[in-house]
């Protein structure tokens, strides 16, 4: 199963997860085979989000501290450029969306 089904699985059966991050994440661990204690989820739970943790690791790095290992940076610089030569420039918005397959209604219908 793909991580999307996965997820929308979890979404489907349990409102907890439709409300919060924190939440899908427990379920989605021990789904996955982790089995944690109910005080383990409560220091989860009062954590900050790993979202909140990586974008200051990633601000930190940005401003040239704690730089990663060299092979990483090389890798990370590899994606950034296949990504960058992979992006189509579209000026008209609504051929944008009318190619990912969106119907475009004309203004006052």
């Amino acid at each position: 199963m793909k991580l999307t089904e996965q997820v929308e699985n979890i979404l489907k059966y349990s409102k907890a997860s439709r409300n919060s991050d924190t939440e899908l994440t427990l379920i989605y661990m021990e789904k996955y085979g982790i089995v944690l204690t109910e005080e383990q989820k409560e220091l989860y739970r009062s954590m900050p989000s790993t979202d909140t943790i990586t974008r200051i690791r990633r601000k930190l790095q940005e401003q040239g501290k704690y730089e990663a290992d060299e092979a990483v940076n090389e890798f990370r610089y590899q994606k950034f450029k296949d990504i960058r030569n992979n992006i189509t420039f579209i000026e008209d918005s609504e051929q944008i969306l009318i190619s990912q397959g969106y119907k475009i209604a004309p203004w006052g219908s």
